[in-house]
């Protein structure tokens, strides 16, 4: 290009498509884009906006290789090797996003937003030490940043470090009167220290934030600072599991969670359920109910027994992962109790992996399930353990928002309700912040 007027008209192009890309008219910043390529084709802007646009309308793929051909145009843009460095994190090209990362900060050292992004992904490689080193260095180069204090927090929340990200959370709370994430963030260190007179003046200042929040409400009554619901509420359990739906499986991996597996256990010690001597496959008659199925964990155990086998839940996003499976014949969304009182009945087996724990009193559990179980049917599930010698309480509310149980009183409920008590095992069911978390497997079933 060698006159002035096509500059000054490129120009224009790029600041109309920036505005547009801004706005989130991505079909008119990829039309304005193109329109400066079709006058200048090795353009490197141009070139590196369309691979961030591609990344967005969901082709990693293209986007890597314009922004990779902008970079052979015109190598030192810190911009676009961040971006490139995005990418590479978004589709776990760990290594790829890295480089990229240190080759932008060795063009611009004081880019706080490189820093930031390298931090992330040495998170996601569990290079705690070095994602620390680049939080730090982010917050120096922009002290306002709170997005680099709030993932500084939740990486030394994580290896332990309480007290350090007490610090960093509550800076952001103190320079940001609005951040409901700072103030869940503390509410959850405090529990996790059992500081629960720290944690209920954090969740009261959130009511006064948001004050019809599902979340908050549960949470503060978790830590004794209002009266302990008979059960969380159904816009608790959703907004709860919605936002861990996506990583679900892997977290609950990192808990070592094995129930559905040790309800898999239990469950082939049943007659009914138990491989044959003679080698006869297992009758595949069952009518089936995965109340709180969550992701599916339960259901990929439970498939080869079922005539048909439904998944009820209450988080829409949970729901979503078990479509993905394809091993349930129908998914709902609806509390458990609610479902079986609709439900036609003459269920052969009804099962509820870790869904029991946010019901504190199980009674009308029990009396629908026994209404709906088909004679000889099964309820199984699992429950949190409350020492009997703690409290003279049946049931108690603790500060991880989840209720446990004695299991005197769950045998007592389950005659109470006309189901027999077939077995009661003592496990852990899981890990919490590095402690075993004790609880019950139990299997009872319809005369």
């Amino acid at each position: 290009m060698t006159s002035e007027a096509p500059k000054g008209q490129l120009d224009s192009l790029l600041a109309e498509a920036i505005n547009f890309h801004r706005e989130g008219q991505l079909t008119k910043a990829e039309w304005k884009y193109e329109e400066i390529l079709e006058v200048e084709p090795e353009h490197p802007e141009a070139l590196h906006l369309l691979g961030v646009l591609a990344n967005q309308l969901g082709n990693p793929k293209l986007a890597i290789e314009r922004i990779e051909h902008s970079l052979a145009i015109s190598p030192k843009q810190s911009r676009a090797l961040n971006n490139l460095g995005n990418i590479h994190a978004e589709i776990d090209q760990h290594e790829k996003a890295i480089e990229s990362y240190k080759q932008a900060l060795a063009l611009t050292p004081d880019y706080a937003q490189a820093h930031h992004n390298l931090g992330n992904v040495y998170g996601d490689c569990n290079r705690i030490a070095e994602a620390i080193t680049s939080y730090n260095r982010a917050i120096e180069l922009a002290p306002e940043d709170n997005e680099s204090r709030l993932a500084l927090g939740a990486t030394l929340e994580a290896r332990g470090g309480f007290p350090e990200a007490i610090t960093q959370y509550s800076t952001v709370a103190a320079t940001d009167l609005k951040s409901t994430i700072a103030r869940h963030r503390l509410g959850a260190v405090f529990r996790k220290q059992q500081k629960l007179k720290e944690a209920i003046e954090v969740y009261r200042e959130l009511l006064l934030l948001c004050p019809d929040d599902p979340v908050v409400t549960h949470l503060l009554a978790s830590c004794g600072g209002s009266a302990t619901p008979m059960q969380a509420s159904n816009g608790y359990v959703k907004s709860t599991f919605d936002g861990f739906a996506a990583d679900f499986d892997k977290c609950l991996a990192k808990l070592q969670y094995k129930v559905p597996e040790l309800l898999h256990k239990l469950l082939k010690e049943n007659p009914d359920y138990r491989q044959r001597e003679d080698g006869s496959p297992i009758p595949t008659d069952k009518n089936i109910v995965d109340l709180g199925c969550g992701t599916g964990l339960c259901g990929s155990f439970l498939k080869e027994y079922a005539e048909e086998l439904v998944g009820v839940d209450l988080s829409p996003e949970m729901l979503h992962q078990a479509g993905e499976k394809n091993i349930y014949d129908a998914l709902l969304e609806m509390e458990l109790t609610d479902f079986l009182r609709q439900s036609a009945g003459d269920h052969n087996l009804l099962i509820a992996a870790d869904t029991l724990i946010y019901i504190g009193d199980l009674r009308p559990v029990f009396a629908v399930a026994h209404e709906k179980l088909a004679a000889g049917g099964l309820l199984l599930f699992s429950i949190e353990q409350l020492a009997a010698a703690t409290t003279d309480a049946d049931y108690a509310l603790s500060c991880s928002g989840r209720y446990a149980h004695k299991a005197s009183v769950v045998r007592a409920w389950l005659s109470e309700a006309g189901l027999e008590c077939q077995q009661v095992v003592e496990t852990q069911l899981r890990q919490e912040g590095n402690e075993d978390v004790a609880g019950y497997l139990v299997m009872a079933f319809k005369p």
